[in-house]
């Protein structure tokens, strides 16, 4: 990666990776990272996600405007000949103050070369396949998808094209005394073209809300509810998908800069199902997740 300095307040960059386009993004703005967005794969982890070649070209102006443009080979895979992708970034710093600032950014993704949103591909660090009875892994695994969330039946579809996007707000306060957060309001869409001449469409609103106490306590909360999410094949009707409120809760406790554990509830999962197919849903479970990380 090169970063040159432009004066006091500035610096433009370049780098070559194999990790998604909105990867840089995620370092400026680490907070609300996978909340309502169709285009966010993480940083790191194994299997296709690792399979792509991505240029990105950004740049930190005034103190207060981040840009960026990305290219990648594809969602997962390095060849540039069967499509790829593109990642369009604009923010833009209210207050500009390092222990406060308001963010103002919209993201767009588009190209040709992605996964339908209707059968997503999860690569676990645990599973590699289905988890059997009582195994989770929810934060040992990433979705290399484009936010997507599998709908039980769906036919597998070949994207033709897509394009996304996604508008946030967000608030972020270091050290107020004893208190740190980071605060998000999220609207993120998606629409996809099959070459089967069919088409799906899904649209997310986020709430998002990480507090910190003395850095060392804290508390996560996540909530999304879909506006939409419909399917439509070649020369049919749309069809809904049943959708349901998104909420989770996650407990922070780090006592050293490089050792946190956290302790993530979800009190109720579910499934995506076409409404005409009700009879397949289910709604009665919950989850949780223990995590530890220790950074050397």
């Amino acid at each position: 990666m090169a970063s040159p300095t432009i004066g006091d307040n500035s610096f433009i960059g370049m780098s070559f990776g194999n990790e998604p386009g909105d990867v840089v993004s995620q370092f400026v703005f680490p907070g609300a990272t996978g909340v309502a967005s169709f285009f966010s794969l993480g940083q790191g982890g194994s299997g296709t996600s690792k399979n792509i070649g991505t240029l990105s070209l950004h740049a930190f102006l005034d103190d207060r405007y981040w840009v960026q443009f990305a290219a990648s080979s594809g969602q997962n895979n390095t060849s540039w000949n069967n499509g790829w992708l593109q990642y369009y970034a604009f923010a833009y710093d209210m207050f500009r103050q390092t222990e406060n600032d308001l963010w103002l950014s919209v993201e767009v993704t588009r190209g040709n070369d992605a996964v339908s949103i209707l059968t997503p591909q999860k690569a676990s660090f645990i599973c590699p396949t289905t988890c059997p009875a009582g195994v989770v892994d929810t934060s040992l695994s990433f979705t290399n998808t484009l936010g997507g969330a599998a709908v039980v039946g769906a036919p597998i579809e070949l994207v033709d094209k897509f394009q996304s996007y996604r508008l946030k707000a967000e608030h972020a306060v270091a050290d107020k005394g004893p208190h740190s957060w980071d605060a998000a309001l999220l609207l993120s869409g998606v629409r996809e073209d099959f070459k089967s001449g069919g088409k799906t469409k899904r649209d997310v609103a986020g709430l998002y809300l990480r507090y910190y106490y003395l850095r060392t306590y804290g508390v996560e909360v996540n909530y999304q509810h879909n506006f939409n999410y419909s399917y439509t094949a070649a020369g049919t009707a749309e069809r809904d998908i049943k959708t349901t409120d998104l909420k989770r809760i996650t407990l922070l406790w780090t006592p050293a800069m490089n050792f946190n554990t956290h302790l993530t509830y979800n009190p109720k999962t579910f499934n995506y199902v076409f409404k005409d197919q009700m009879n397949l849903y289910q709604d009665k479970g919950n989850a949780w997740s223990l995590g530890f990380e220790y950074s050397f």
